[in-house]
C-alpha cells in the first residue's frame, strides 16, 4: 500500500530540484445537522465497517478512506482507472468505461450526476430518494477522455472544477477506497455540496456539510469483485476534458 509521506517527502524533493511544485490542500467541511449523516458515516454504512478519523483520512483495519487533494500547484486530471492520492486534485479526470451508484443524498433537492468534456455536457445519472434510501445506478464509458464532473438539480449546477462555480468554491470532495476484500483497482466515494454559497441576509444558503449527494466510482472491471456488505443493501441503491476554455454560457444553460 502506497505511503502518502513517502511520497510527500518525494515531490519535496522535486520541488527543490524547481521539477514540480506539489502544494496541496483540502477543502474543509462542515458537521451536518443532527438529523444527519456525515463523511464517516456514510462511508461506515456503505462498507460494513467502523472508521475512526485520522488527520483528513478514515480507517478500519485494513480499510482505508483517504483524501484526495482538492488543490495542488501543479496537477493533471485524476486517472478512474489507475490512478491514485498524491497523483492528481479531484477536479479533473480521466479514463474510460466506469460505474457510479448512488451511496446517500441528503438533500431535499432534485440529484443529477453528469460531466462536461470537449463535447459539451453528458447526463450519467439520477438519484431517487432520501438519506441512506437514495437509489440510482449506472455505467458510462468516456473513453479514455479528460472531463470535470457536475451535478444538477433544482438547487443549480456545480462543477467538480472549482473555477467554473459561479461561487468559486469546491463543491466536491473526494476519498480513495483500498482494502477491501478482493479489490482490484481504485475505488473513489465523492460528496457534493449542491447549495451555492451566498452572504445574503437573513438566510444563508449554504451549509456547507458536503453530503447532498454521496456517490461511489469504480472501473468496471473492479465492480463485481467488491460488493457492498450485506447489513448495507437495505439503507443503499446501487446506484474528455472538458473544455479548458469553456464560455460559462454552458454551465448557464444547464442551471436555467
Amino acid at each position: 500500500m502506497r505511503n502518502r509521506w513517502i511520497k510527500s517527502l518525494a515531490l519535496a524533493a522535486l520541488v527543490g530540484l524547481g521539477a514540480v511544485d506539489a502544494k496541496a490542500n483540502f477543502t474543509t467541511f462542515k458537521p451536518p445537522p443532527a438529523n444527519e449523516a456525515s463523511q464517516m458515516d456514510i462511508l461506515s454504512h456503505s462498507y460494513g465497517v467502523n472508521f475512526h478519523k485520522v488527520g483528513d483520512d478514515y480507517y478500519a483495519g485494513a480499510v482505508t478512506a483517504k483524501r484526495v487533494d482538492d488543490n495542488m500547484t501543479y496537477t493533471g486530471p485524476m486517472s478512474i482507472n489507475d490512478g491514485h492520492i498524491g497523483d492528481a486534485t479531484d477536479q479533473s479526470w480521466c479514463g474510460g468505461s466506469f460505474q457510479v451508484k448512488a451511496l446517500a443524498a441528503f438533500s431535499y433537492n432534485t440529484q443529477e450526476l453528469g460531466c462536461f468534456d470537449s463535447h459539451g455536457y453528458h447526463s450519467i445519472l439520477d438519484v431517487t430518494g432520501y438519506g441512506y434510501n437514495a437509489t440510482g445506478e449506472a455505467t458510462h464509458n468516456m473513453n479514455g477522455a479528460t472531463f470535470d464532473w457536475a451535478r444538477t438539480g433544482d438547487s443549480g449546477t456545480q462543477s467538480s472544477l472549482k473555477s467554473m462555480n459561479s461561487d468559486g468554491r469546491d463543491h466536491m470532495v473526494t476519498f480513495e477506497i483500498e482494502g477491501l476484500k478482493d479489490q482490484t483497482s481504485p475505488m473513489w466515494v465523492m460528496f457534493w455540496e449542491d447549495l451555492d454559497l451566498t452572504s445574503n441576509l437573513p438566510i444563508k444558503r449554504s451549509w456547507a456539510d458536503y453530503n447532498d449527494l454521496a456517490v461511489q466510482i469504480t472501473k468496471c472491471d473492479n465492480v463485481a469483485a467488491v460488493p457492498l456488505p450485506p447489513a448495507a443493501y437495505a439503507g443503499l441503491a446501487t446506484l474528455g476534458g472538458m473544455l479548458l476554455v469553456r464560455s460559462r454560457k454552458q454551465l448557464a444553460t444547464l442551471m436555467a
